[in-house]
Protein backbone atom coordinates (compact mmCIF):
# COMPACT_ATOMS: atom_id res chain seq x y z
CA UNK A 1 0.00 0.00 0.00
CA UNK A 2 2.88 2.34 0.79
CA UNK A 3 4.28 1.72 -2.69
CA UNK A 4 1.07 2.95 -4.28
CA UNK A 5 1.25 6.24 -2.40
CA UNK A 6 5.00 6.61 -3.03
CA UNK A 7 4.43 6.26 -6.77
CA UNK A 8 1.53 8.70 -6.58
CA UNK A 9 3.77 11.23 -4.83
CA UNK A 10 6.41 10.92 -7.55
CA UNK A 11 3.78 11.20 -10.27
CA UNK A 12 2.32 14.33 -8.64
CA UNK A 13 5.80 15.91 -8.42
CA UNK A 14 6.47 15.13 -12.08
CA UNK A 15 3.08 16.49 -13.22
CA UNK A 16 3.59 19.64 -11.11
CA UNK A 17 7.01 20.17 -12.68
CA UNK A 18 5.61 19.74 -16.17
CA UNK A 19 2.87 22.26 -15.46
CA UNK A 20 5.46 24.70 -14.14
CA UNK A 21 7.56 24.33 -17.32
CA UNK A 22 4.51 24.82 -19.52
CA UNK A 23 3.45 27.95 -17.60
CA UNK A 24 6.92 29.48 -17.47
CA UNK A 25 9.51 27.77 -19.70
CA UNK A 26 12.30 30.27 -18.85
CA UNK A 27 11.90 30.16 -15.07
CA UNK A 28 9.70 27.24 -14.04
CA UNK A 29 8.39 27.40 -10.49
CA UNK A 30 5.93 24.90 -9.07
CA UNK A 31 3.01 26.86 -7.68
CA UNK A 32 0.47 25.75 -5.10
CA UNK A 33 -2.11 25.45 -7.90
CA UNK A 34 0.17 23.11 -9.88
CA UNK A 35 0.78 20.89 -6.85
CA UNK A 36 -2.88 20.88 -5.84
CA UNK A 37 -4.05 19.88 -9.31
CA UNK A 38 -1.40 17.16 -9.71
CA UNK A 39 -2.10 15.75 -6.24
CA UNK A 40 -5.81 15.61 -7.01
CA UNK A 41 -5.15 13.68 -10.22
CA UNK A 42 -2.85 11.24 -8.41
CA UNK A 43 -5.38 10.58 -5.63
CA UNK A 44 -8.21 10.05 -8.12
CA UNK A 45 -6.05 7.47 -9.89
CA UNK A 46 -5.35 5.72 -6.57
CA UNK A 47 -9.06 5.57 -5.77
CA UNK A 48 -9.84 4.24 -9.23
CA UNK A 49 -7.17 1.57 -8.89
CA UNK A 50 -8.27 0.54 -5.40
CA UNK A 51 -11.91 0.29 -6.46
CA UNK A 52 -10.87 -2.02 -9.33
CA UNK A 53 -8.87 -4.12 -6.85
CA UNK A 54 -11.90 -4.35 -4.53
CA UNK A 55 -14.08 -5.36 -7.49
CA UNK A 56 -11.63 -8.11 -8.44
CA UNK A 57 -10.81 -6.55 -11.80
CA UNK A 58 -7.12 -6.14 -10.97
CA UNK A 59 -4.82 -8.89 -9.85
CA UNK A 60 -4.76 -12.54 -10.60
CA UNK A 61 -4.86 -13.83 -7.04
CA UNK A 62 -7.40 -16.22 -5.62
CA UNK A 63 -9.23 -13.39 -3.83
CA UNK A 64 -10.02 -11.64 -7.11
CA UNK A 65 -11.26 -14.90 -8.64
CA UNK A 66 -13.42 -15.69 -5.59
CA UNK A 67 -14.90 -12.17 -5.74
CA UNK A 68 -15.80 -12.67 -9.41
CA UNK A 69 -17.52 -16.00 -8.65
CA UNK A 70 -19.41 -14.31 -5.78
CA UNK A 71 -20.56 -11.65 -8.26
CA UNK A 72 -21.78 -14.38 -10.63
CA UNK A 73 -23.69 -16.06 -7.78
CA UNK A 74 -25.34 -12.79 -6.78
CA UNK A 75 -26.36 -11.94 -10.35
CA UNK A 76 -27.70 -15.47 -10.77
CA UNK A 77 -29.81 -15.29 -7.61
CA UNK A 78 -31.14 -11.86 -8.61
CA UNK A 79 -32.21 -13.28 -11.99
CA UNK A 80 -29.75 -11.16 -13.97
CA UNK A 81 -28.37 -14.33 -15.50
CA UNK A 82 -31.58 -15.74 -16.87
CA UNK A 83 -32.68 -18.58 -19.06
CA UNK A 84 -36.05 -18.87 -20.69
CA UNK A 85 -36.42 -22.34 -19.25
CA UNK A 86 -38.89 -22.88 -16.39
CA UNK A 87 -36.88 -25.82 -14.99
CA UNK A 88 -33.66 -23.79 -14.93
CA UNK A 89 -35.49 -20.90 -13.28
CA UNK A 90 -36.90 -23.30 -10.70
CA UNK A 91 -33.37 -24.44 -9.85
CA UNK A 92 -32.37 -20.79 -9.44
CA UNK A 93 -35.33 -20.18 -7.15
CA UNK A 94 -34.06 -23.00 -4.92
CA UNK A 95 -30.55 -21.51 -4.93
CA UNK A 96 -29.04 -24.21 -7.14
CA UNK A 97 -26.54 -23.31 -9.83
CA UNK A 98 -24.71 -25.54 -12.28
CA UNK A 99 -20.97 -25.54 -12.86
CA UNK A 100 -21.74 -24.81 -16.52
CA UNK A 101 -23.46 -21.52 -15.67
CA UNK A 102 -20.58 -20.48 -13.41
CA UNK A 103 -18.00 -21.48 -16.04
CA UNK A 104 -19.78 -19.65 -18.87
CA UNK A 105 -19.99 -16.44 -16.84
CA UNK A 106 -16.50 -16.62 -15.31
CA UNK A 107 -14.75 -17.35 -18.59
CA UNK A 108 -15.19 -13.74 -19.66
CA UNK A 109 -13.29 -12.36 -16.63
CA UNK A 110 -9.56 -11.62 -16.84
CA UNK A 111 -8.63 -13.36 -13.54
CA UNK A 112 -9.67 -16.67 -15.12
CA UNK A 113 -7.60 -16.31 -18.28
CA UNK A 114 -4.17 -17.81 -18.81
CA UNK A 115 -1.21 -16.24 -20.61
CA UNK A 116 -2.71 -17.10 -24.01
CA UNK A 117 -5.96 -15.35 -23.08
CA UNK A 118 -7.93 -18.59 -22.87
CA UNK A 119 -10.19 -19.53 -19.99
CA UNK A 120 -8.48 -21.79 -17.45
CA UNK A 121 -11.17 -24.01 -15.91
CA UNK A 122 -8.72 -25.09 -13.19
CA UNK A 123 -8.82 -21.51 -11.83
CA UNK A 124 -12.62 -21.57 -11.82
CA UNK A 125 -12.66 -24.85 -9.89
CA UNK A 126 -10.11 -23.48 -7.38
CA UNK A 127 -12.32 -20.44 -6.74
CA UNK A 128 -15.38 -22.67 -6.35
CA UNK A 129 -13.46 -24.88 -3.90
CA UNK A 130 -12.48 -21.77 -1.92
CA UNK A 131 -16.16 -20.86 -1.67
CA UNK A 132 -17.02 -24.40 -0.58
CA UNK A 133 -14.29 -24.20 2.10
CA UNK A 134 -15.74 -20.87 3.27
CA UNK A 135 -19.21 -22.39 3.51
CA UNK A 136 -20.70 -20.19 0.79
CA UNK A 137 -21.32 -23.05 -1.67
CA UNK A 138 -22.17 -26.71 -1.20
CA UNK A 139 -21.61 -29.24 -3.96
CA UNK A 140 -24.70 -31.36 -4.43
CA UNK A 141 -24.70 -35.08 -5.07
CA UNK A 142 -27.09 -36.24 -7.75
CA UNK A 143 -29.36 -37.62 -5.01
CA UNK A 144 -29.63 -34.12 -3.50
CA UNK A 145 -30.90 -32.62 -6.75
CA UNK A 146 -34.60 -32.05 -7.15
CA UNK A 147 -36.26 -34.53 -9.50
CA UNK A 148 -36.82 -31.77 -12.04
CA UNK A 149 -33.13 -31.10 -12.70
CA UNK A 150 -32.67 -30.85 -16.40
CA UNK A 151 -29.18 -31.96 -17.25
CA UNK A 152 -26.53 -34.10 -15.72
CA UNK A 153 -23.49 -32.26 -14.44
CA UNK A 154 -22.14 -30.66 -11.32
CA UNK A 155 -24.51 -28.54 -9.27
CA UNK A 156 -24.00 -26.33 -6.23
CA UNK A 157 -26.32 -24.99 -3.58
CA UNK A 158 -25.70 -21.30 -2.87
CA UNK A 159 -25.51 -21.01 0.90
CA UNK A 160 -24.54 -17.35 0.79
CA UNK A 161 -23.22 -15.26 -2.07
CA UNK A 162 -21.23 -12.53 -0.36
Amino acid sequence: MTAIYSRAYMKAVQMSALLAVVDSPDEPVISYAHAEWATGVAYREIESFLSRVRAGDVGGGSDSRVKKIQDVLLKYRLGQIAKNDPKANQLRDYGIISYRVIQMQASSFAPFRNAEGKCDSRLIREAINDLIDRGQLKQLASLDLPKYSIVSGTYYYIVEYN
